[in-house]
């Protein structure tokens, strides 16, 4: 008989101490959800995370988001297998979070990486993550990083695919082919953790003294403005598949001359805009083609 009553207390306590405890988990998710900070909650609109954010950050937290520093310089390769993040990119996004790095993968004789000291495409993503994973989880306010690679003709960094210069793909004259290059320069930099691909070069060929020529499609902006599009769409900006997508930034500036050396006409500074201009306004027909 005892050990009848003792069984049914434990009964009674098991069925009255598990409601107890899911209300309290309950009240206790709920209490995160409540003060979990709004920037953070994904099912709110953009707008007001945007505005909750900026109203947490400092002046000087703003002005580093707006930063965009050589990034070669913020990892260390410990083995042909293992990177980390370096001493300096602590420092920087422990003072202030930084929004952007430039070039993280470059490896060239500028940045003094070879194919002992750079990453080669699987240790380059890990790289990325580490960095990535460190701004999300030890800075103040979680803000993740925009990686920016050089993309003129193909990713610059080891073990990636090198295509011919602008002036090469511009003697082509030939479209589908150009998309075929940005596809496949999108993906690799997509793939290794990068967010922006820093191309296609739209500046006109008409100054030798620039020394660039190269770079971009040639003299003639109208072909500039069919080539550029070609490069970016789709395959670099405007893929459906948003998580194999690289935003494009447009080389260098429509005006970047202007800043080095004195264009003798008003006509030449017309010309150098066209293909920017030409090139924007093809590619907003395609976003609205698309809706």
């Amino acid at each position: 008989m005892i050990h009848k009553n003792i069984s049914i207390l434990a009964l009674l306590l098991a069925t009255t101490l598990v409601p107890v405890s899911a209300q309290s988990h309950k009240r206790s998710s709920k209490k995160t959800m409540v003060e979990a900070p709004v920037y953070k909650q994904a099912s709110r609109p953009v707008e007001e995370r945007v505005a909750d954010l900026l109203s947490r950050m400092t002046v000087e937290e703003k002005i580093a988001q707006l930063r965009c520093p050589l990034g070669w310089q913020m990892y260390n390769k410990t083995s042909q297998k293992t990177v980390e993040p370096s001493q300096l990119f602590r420092d920087m996004m422990d003072k202030a979070p930084i929004g952007s790095y430039w070039a993280v993968l470059r490896a060239d004789p500028w940045t003094q990486k070879t194919l002992e000291t750079g990453l080669y495409p699987e240790l380059a993503a890990k790289a990325i993550n580490s960095l990535q994973r460190y701004a999300v989880e030890k800075t103040r306010l979680g803000i993740p990083i925009f990686f920016a690679e050089e993309t003129p003709h193909g990713h610059m960094a080891i073990g990636t695919t090198v295509y011919p210069t602008g002036l090469c793909c511009a003697s082509t004259w030939n479209p589908d082919l150009m998309y075929r290059m940005g596809d496949a320069m999108g993906k690799e930099v997509r793939s290794q953790g990068g967010n922006v691909g820093y191309g296609p070069v739209l500046d006109v060929a008409r100054e030798p003294r620039w020394s660039r020529m190269e770079e971009g499609f040639g003299e003639d902006p109208w072909l500039a403005s069919v080539l550029g599009p070609a490069v970016v769409s789709i395959a670099l900006q405007l893929t459906e598949v948003m998580f194999i997508a690289l935003l494009s930034t447009l080389q260098h500036m429509a005006f970047l001359r202007e800043v080095t050396m004195v264009v003798v006409s008003l006509s030449e500074s017309v010309c150098y805009a066209l293909s920017f201009f030409c090139l924007l306004r093809r590619l907003s027909r395609m976003a609205l083609l698309r809706l």
